[in-house]
């Protein structure tokens, strides 16, 4: 006799009643959008100001195919082949998204499975382990603990702040290095560098210019007031711009 029969097929029924899983679903979407301050078809924004990009949380939990693992795999091998004829070196970088890096400040808890990269990258090794495959987000995470009070990502935008950017160089680094031991790494706060803090976004399609905007998504949820700019990044500059640049 199982006396824990009753407990047992109420959690057995809860877990396979008709229709639970579109249910919890759109229960989730529904208390996600009530949190939400501001919406668009591709920009969701939260009462702190956080703003995230639909299409890229979508991205992140997407579930590889065996297809397209296979089609992704035959292209990188292409292409690692075609460098190293032309005895060019091949890293892959994966940025980690504001999506992944940040997910407890997206106030949805239908998050879902968000290691599509961390498969992929798993799939790579045993079938191109001769491929560098770099994805930093371990490091970002320690970073984000170690200074919580540093953003790594921007809260009006999709990129990496100029922090987190460094992060991920530093990281590749480590990785070139192994093959190439001479190649320096460069210092974000040496002295030809001047640090300046405003809570705007660096321009990524004009970098040289040092031209600072409100974001990519605040420009999608089509916002008109800085009050939601709340957080102030470092950025920094070359401080001597007019210098020329040796090659080396």
């Amino acid at each position: 006799v199982n006396l824990e029969f009753g407990k047992e097929f109420d959690a057995w029924l809860q877990d396979h009643a008709a229709f639970r899983r579109v249910l919890t679903s759109a229960y989730f979407d529904v208390k996600t959008r009530l949190a939400a301050v501001r919406e668009t078809a591709r920009v969701i924004m939260y009462d702190d100001n956080w703003m995230f990009s639909k299409q890229y949380h979508e991205a992140a939990s997407v579930q590889f195919t065996p297809e397209q693992l296979r089609k992704m795999t035959a292209n990188l091998k292409k292409l690692n082949e075609w460098c190293a004829q032309k005895n060019i070196k091949l890293y892959l970088l994966v940025c980690p998204t504001k999506e992944i890096l940040y997910a407890d400040f997206n106030k949805s808890a239908a998050k879902g499975d968000m290691r599509c990269v961390e498969r992929l990258q798993e799939h790579l090794q045993k079938e191109l382990p001769e491929l560098k495959f770099i994805y930093p987000l371990e490091a970002m995470k320690a970073a984000r603990q170690a200074s919580p009070s540093v953003l790594l990502h921007y809260k009006s935008d999709s990129h990496q702040t100029e922090d987190g950017a460094y992060i991920m160089y530093a990281e590749t680094m480590k990785v070139i290095q192994q093959d190439f031991p001479d190649v320096p790494l460069a210092d974000k706060e040496g002295a030809h560098v001047r640090i300046v803090r405003n809570n705007l976004v660096l321009r990524r399609d004009k970098p040289l210019q040092n031209l600072y905007y409100e974001g990519g998504l605040y420009e999608n949820l089509d916002l008109t007031g800085t009050s939601v700019l709340d957080a102030e990044y470092t950025h920094y500059e070359n401080a001597a711009p007019e210098a020329a640049c040796a090659d080396g």
